[in-house]
């Protein structure tokens, strides 16, 4: 039973309304850091450690997982837009999407096991940065 007292107080404290803005606080930042060329996600939270100290210690934990992983997502958003991967992560990001997008076939990456697509858009991925 301690256990699920435990788990029920870790709950509360998480889903709080001051976690919860943190949390967004520190995605909207790393998203912001990851999309610049050659920061990840590791150095954003080094550069962004500081402001976390003087706010509460679970909001301390809880904002920096927020920056790792807005500065993940960040990383992938230039890699698959520009083709250009700006960390060692995102560079399989940026493998898959030009093939998807440069042959107007979205098909190919929505497909089920099945074989059949879930999209039935006519190319709106054909443009002139395909090559």
């Amino acid at each position: 039973m301690e256990l699920l007292a435990n788990l029920a107080a870790g709950a509360g404290i998480a889903l709080s309304w001051s976690a919860i803005f943190y949390s967004i606080i520190g995605i909207t930042l790393g998203m912001v850091t990851g999309v610049l060329p050659g920061i990840g996600p590791l150095p954003a939270i080094a550069m962004l450690l500081l402001p976390t100290v003087y706010i509460e210690p679970s909001e301390a934990i809880i904002m920096p997982a927020g920056i790792y992983y807005g500065g993940q997502y960040g990383g992938l958003t230039g890699s698959i837009l520009l083709n250009l991967p700006g960390a060692p992560a995102a560079a399989m990001g940026e493998s898959g999407s030009t093939s998807t997008r440069c042959t107007g076939s979205p098909r190919t990456a929505t497909a089920s096991r099945s074989g059949k697509a879930s999209s039935s858009s006519p190319r709106p991925w054909r443009g002139s940065r395909c090559r």
